[in-house]
């Protein structure tokens, strides 16, 4: 009974919390959020719920890449982590996406690798994501470091595969922001021989617009 009532009572706080970064009180959440994180110290799973919804109330006090406390809290949940919760990596990589905030991104598509390789799962979506977001990165900020990002991902996922046609597309994608655009033409030829409507079109496209 007495155990039944402590989760109840720890169910309550996390709605709490979730209720106040609902209705925009995000310093009222964080600040509630630290005061439970010290007192259940000892118990790392609970704290990791609290670490999680700061981290959802720390996006929100400041949105952007140079929200500083974001990345921390993340870099700390990541490391405390015990739990294999997948939803939880995926929930904040597409929160720091949204927020502008790459950085923090990534660092969740590396919990999320990570968990992968643990339970024998394909990491070739999260790798695939991790692409996009530093071709995407890239071509909004100019940052070279992107770029080289981008590069060490499309080596992860030619490992993975060489046919599948979104690694094709970012392969392709990386010759073109590298200036390469004969070998960007070259690869995304690859996919004239698929039957998908969908990627016909957009090879098609990309063809004309490379020319």
């Amino acid at each position: 009974m007495r155990a039944t009532m402590t989760r109840l009572y720890y169910w309550l706080m996390k709605l709490f919390v979730v209720s106040h970064i609902y209705y925009g009180d995000v310093l009222l959440a964080q600040s509630f959020c630290n005061q439970v994180i010290s007192s259940i110290s000892n118990d790392k799973n609970l704290s990791e719920d609290f670490i999680f919804l700061k981290g959802v109330s720390l996006l929100q006090v400041k949105p952007g890449s140079d929200n500083q406390s974001g990345l921390e809290n993340i870099r700390y949940l990541s490391t405390i982590t015990q739990n294999a919760e997948l939803w939880r990596w995926k929930f904040l990589s597409h929160l720091y996406k949204f927020y502008r905030m790459p950085l923090g991104a990534e660092l969740c598509y590396h919990e999320i690798i990570k968990l992968n390789l643990r339970h024998n799962c394909s990491n070739l979506s999260t790798f695939l994501n991790m692409c996009l977001l530093a071709l995407q990165t890239f071509y909004i900020s100019k940052d070279i470091d992107w770029l080289n990002r981008a590069q060490q991902t499309v080596d992860e996922l030619l490992k993975l595969t060489e046919v599948d046609p979104h690694v094709i597309f970012s392969r392709a994608i990386l010759f073109y922001l590298q200036g390469n655009k004969k070998a960007a033409l070259k690869y995304v030829q690859k996919l004239t021989s698929i039957e998908d409507k969908f990627i016909k079109e957009t090879q098609q496209r990309l063809s004309v617009v490379w020319s």
